[in-house]
């Protein structure tokens, strides 16, 4: 038997395999479409609660719970999010791991303020609640007494 019809021989045993392993490997290709976000389970804005005076800004995270936890995923489902307030303006500060970075700028007057993060369907959704006051919270409001104490020798502290 010669060269070329032992190769014609192989070549017409592999078609099949090669067959069926390139529709698989198109199969595959066409199913992907990328990352899906996932079900949003939860929203957690922290802090929950701010005291600042007017014009005064204050850093806020959102992280979202999603049933898919790859970084595609909750990048996915933090760019579906809405957020509002009831006073104020809210920047946009973008994301790192995973958590969105916004900055809450307090109104010139004074009162009381949500900031309601949520998606496109209402649910779910968090809140966070900005005091607006006149005067600053003072820093050092708790007075502590340092009274010395005298131990002697073999008594117990």
């Amino acid at each position: 038997m010669n060269f070329k019809f032992k190769l014609s021989q192989r070549l017409s045993r592999m078609r099949l395999p090669m067959l069926l392993a390139g529709a698989l490997v198109i199969g595959c290709k066409l199913a992907t479409n990328g990352p899906e976000a996932g079900l949003i389970l939860g929203i957690d804005v922290a802090p929950a609660r701010v005291s600042l005076v007017p014009s005064q800004s204050a850093p806020l995270t959102i992280a979202v719970l999603s049933s898919k936890t790859d970084s595609a995923a909750v990048a996915l489902a933090q760019g579906s999010l809405q957020w509002s307030t009831t006073g104020g303006t809210i920047g946009n500060n973008g994301m790192a791991g995973g958590l969105r970075y916004i900055t809450y700028l307090s109104p010139a007057q004074t009162g009381s303020y949500l900031i309601v993060v949520t998606t496109a369907t209402g649910w779910p959704a968090d809140t966070a609640r900005i005091n607006v006051t006149a005067t600053p919270a003072p820093v050092g409001a708790q007075r502590r007494s340092w009274r010395r104490a005298k131990i002697t020798a073999g008594q117990q502290p």
